[in-house]
């Protein structure tokens, strides 16, 4: 190592200053390997400094082994003071992230050492690099600095040269403080070094000026800075920007800005408030100790409360955005522009201050939504455009909790509210119709959806305002509620309204546009296109990373997605590592946290099982009901419901009927309390159900569920609705068990005509199991062409959706309604 590798002519010390440290170094000797100093053995060098010169020493007394590193001050009674302040200080300091001082003592020659813990690691930027951490574990590795520091002055010991250099991480992570060769005490003394290093000095440092703890707080800044943000020295951040999401950037911005802050009385009073807030960041919750604009404070609300309660939020925004749009062009006052927004800030503080209040728990998500409802009913001092956008967003917020009457009942008031408002709120009508429309399709009352729709229709048809986000907004919850109908043309329709909306007025890579591909991607998936539609959503899921960070909601839940479905389609492997990865990262469980885990767990299992290990599959899906019963407090929702049918239905396939029944019964009573007693999540449970008794052989029950269920069906999707043809060729599948084979044969060739809708992996079951029953049926008529060819157009639907090597391609023969099913 060169003498003065720390040390450069034109950096922060030059001139005489410069020239001194340079002939103090070349005064002090090099220590020859081999040299005995106190206890210890000389192995190597290892850093060079102005002051001092550090070596690698084993100690060499016959007690013990131990490997230290030996600091031997340089020549001059300046830089031994130097070292001898160094050992008083660290004598006073006990913290797991300083390097302790083990020994100390005077050479023959007079010069002062001091034995410290020897540290294996990497200096603090150079780990963050190389181990490529998440933003999330840079801040943590900062706030164990932060400790450390804060160690440091609470015994009244300043560091005053904190940079990456002096901050090393061993090999378990873990940071050790090194070098308090220039630090100080502040017991009144104004003995102290001036030395500093160039870049991570404070102003006042650099003046001369007595060093207090602001100085080693801007350090801090400074190094938060070089690790995440800035380019500092030429040199990149040590964390992408594109895995830092927006929102935390610029929080994390204002952090440093105020650490940094050339007013010593302006940064953070104390090391433990800055690590505070860099806590808080982590935590996606608005920082304390800086001022955080509503923006900043909304986007964070909506990065930890994502399911269901920032759903409602977005929608209650949009109606401000809105607002603020159409006042800008109407009136062209920009008065009035400014009150629009003042009501977009009331809107966003009426949620955060509900759905964050503070508790000495956490309460469930149903209470906390009931007090937003009470709250919204009873303050009238509400503006009314405020209040349809609370009502409207509690609507969603209940939706998504799977409260559909309660979100019924939100959403009508809504409507009420803004159709007061007059002409201008007509697209604010429109979008809280089409979300009552999107919750009525779940209760059951398909004449109002398809009311509430053409309305909605009329609606945009009319609409002259310029008020494209809100238009884009509502096109896709028609696209949305078509397609849950079974109206996959309309909602098609609806798609490219959408798309073309979104790259008019917002340009092609736009949020608004991404987010109008991804949906159509989407839908290309569920009309059996196959490749070219799993590219589009890969194409719309990396640009939604690029816009939002890859640690965002939004893109966890489209990975998430894309990751299941490339499962299906034959990248079982990929998909079992990454949920893997998933489960191993911590950090991705911010916010929703086991909202997530569960996802991950379920679609890991998923994976597994098609690979065709079950034990392990098994494993993960019981873990997977287990932690979406502890995200709802205890209770069984219908999130709950869903996901418990289809491990039911996993269990059956593999032959252990009783456990299937056990699960599908406690998914039945979970809907059965939870939605609408005429909703289709009942009649999917029946139907789930219905099928394990069939294959148990109780004909009687199976049938009576099978039936209450294509009733249910029927009414809400129509006969031809692939969700209505499962039902159809179950109650087939059972009557051709019974012996009423023609009877049965009505329902499998019924069922077989249906339209496939958005659900392709189903679909080909669905055509595959009909036509396995036709080919028995067949085969036990002495028919056999006809049986072979049913067989062979079973796997061939098998083949088009998950390719020829998937397991259910290969056992085509084992086949039929009864014992297979992949709902997800």
């Amino acid at each position: 190592m060169e003498k003065a590798s720390f040390l450069r002519p034109s950096g922060g010390i030059q001139g005489r200053l410069f020239r001194r440290l340079i002939k103090g170094m070349d005064q002090h000797p090099e220590i020859p390997p081999g040299t005995k100093i106190g206890k210890y053995r000389v192995e190597r060098e290892l850093a060079r400094g102005g002051s001092s010169v550090v070596y690698r020493a084993e100690r060499d007394d016959g007690v013990f082994a131990q490997t230290v590193a030996l600091k031997v001050g340089c020549g001059g009674a300046s830089w031994g003071a130097l070292v001898r302040r160094e050992r008083n200080i660290l004598g006073q300091l006990n913290h797991a992230g300083i390097s302790r001082i083990l020994d100390a003592g005077e050479t023959d020659c007079g010069l002062p050492w001091l034995a410290m813990e020897f540290v294996e690691g990497e200096p603090i930027d150079q780990w963050c690099r190389t181990s490529g951490l998440a933003w999330q574990q840079v801040l943590t590795l900062i706030i164990a600095a932060c400790s450390a520091v804060q160690h440091a002055h609470s015994r009244l010991v300043l560091h005053r040269d904190l940079k990456p250099d002096n901050i090393l991480v061993d090999g378990g992570g873990n940071i050790r403080l090194l070098d308090f060769g220039i630090s100080t005490t502040l017991d009144g003394s104004r003995e102290a070094s001036r030395g500093f290093t160039p870049g991570f000095g404070s102003p006042e440092q650099c003046r001369g000026d007595l060093p207090t703890t602001a100085d080693d707080i801007y350090a801090l800044g400074r190094l938060i800075s070089k690790l995440t943000l800035s380019k500092a020295d030429g040199q990149a951040a040590s964390v992408a920007d594109t895995r830092m999401p927006f929102v935390t950037r610029a929080s994390l911005e204002a952090i440093v800005g105020r650490a940094t802050h050339a007013d010593p009385g302006a940064r953070y009073q104390t090391v433990s408030e800055l690590a505070s807030d860099l806590g808080l960041l982590i935590g996606d919750k608005p920082a304390i100790g800086v001022e955080v604009s509503w923006v900043i404070r909304l986007l964070l609300f909506l990065r930890r409360r994502w399911v269901p309660t920032a759903v409602g939020v977005l929608g209650a925004l949009s109606v401000s955005v809105v607002l603020i749009a159409a006042t800008g062009k109407i009136a062209k006052e920009r008065d009035a522009a400014l009150q629009e927004e003042q009501r977009t800030r009331e809107v966003v503080r009426f949620f955060i201050e509900i759905f964050d209040a503070p508790a000495s728990h956490d309460p469930p998500a149903n209470q906390v939504l009931d007090r937003a409802r009470e709250r919204a009913t009873r303050e009238r001092n509400v503006k009314p455009e405020v209040r349809g956008a609370v009502l409207d967003g509690l609507g969603m917020a209940y939706y998504y909790s799977g409260r559909y009457h309660d979100a019924s009942e939100m959403l009508s008031r809504a409507i009420e509210v803004r159709r007061d408002l007059g002409p201008k709120a007509k697209i604010l009508v429109a979008e809280s119709l089409a979300n009552l429309a999107l919750v009525n399709a779940y209760l059951s009352e398909p004449e109002s959806v398809s009311s509430l729709l053409r309305e909605v229709e009329d609606l945009l048809d009319g609409y002259d305002v310029d008020s494209p986000l809100v238009r884009f907004r509502v096109e896709t919850l028609v696209a949305q509620v078509a397609a849950t109908i079974g109206d996959h043309r309309r909602a098609g329709e609806a798609l490219k309204a959408a798309i073309s909306t979104s790259q008019h007025h917002f340009g092609a890579g736009s949020p608004e546009h991404v987010e109008a591909m991804r949906r159509h991607a989407r839908w290309r998936l569920g009309r059996l296109e196959g490749r070219s539609a799993l590219d589009e959503l890969k194409k719309c899921t990396a640009a939604m990373a690029r816009i939002y960070g890859h640690d965002d909601p939004r893109v966890l839940s489209e990975m998430t997605y894309l990751r299941s479905v490339e499962a299906e389609m034959g990248g079982r492997k990929e998909a079992e590592d990454y949920f893997r990865g998933v489960l191993l990262r911590p950090d991705v469980f911010d916010g929703d946290r086991l909202q997530r885990k569960h996802a991950a767990q379920f679609y890991l299992a998923r994976a597994l099982q098609l690979q065709g290990r079950y034990a392990e599959a098994a494993r993960y899906y019981d873990g997977a009901l287990v932690t979406l019963e502890n995200a709802d407090n205890g209770k069984s929702g219908p999130h709950f419901a869903a996901d418990a049918q289809y491990v039911a239905q996993f269990y059956a396939d593999k032959g252990d009927l009783d456990r299937a029944e056990l699960i599908a019964r406690k998914a039945l009573r979970a809907a059965q309390i939870s939605v609408a007693p005429n909703g289709v999540e009942i009649a999917r449970n029946q139907y789930s159900l219905g099928r394990i008794r069939a294959m148990q052989g109780d004909v009687y029950e199976s049938l009576g569920l099978a039936w209450q269920a294509y009733e249910r069906m029927r009414r809400v999707y129509g006969p031809r609705a692939i969700r209505t043809a499962e039902v159809d060729a179950l109650i087939g599948e059972i009557l051709r068990k019974r012996g009423d084979s023609n009877e049965a044969k009505v329902h499998l060739l019924r069922a077989r005509a249906a339209l496939h809708g958005d659900r392709v992996f189903d679909y080909a079951v669905l055509r595959a199991g009909i036509d396995t029953s036709l080919s028995e049926m067949a085969l036990a008529k002495g028919r056999v062409s006809e049986a072979t060819a049913a067989r062979l157009l079973a796997k061939e639907w098998l083949a088009n959706a998950f390719g020829q090597s998937h397991p259910l391609v290969t056992s085509v023969q084992l086949i039929g309604p009864e014992q297979t099913h992949f709902e997800k």
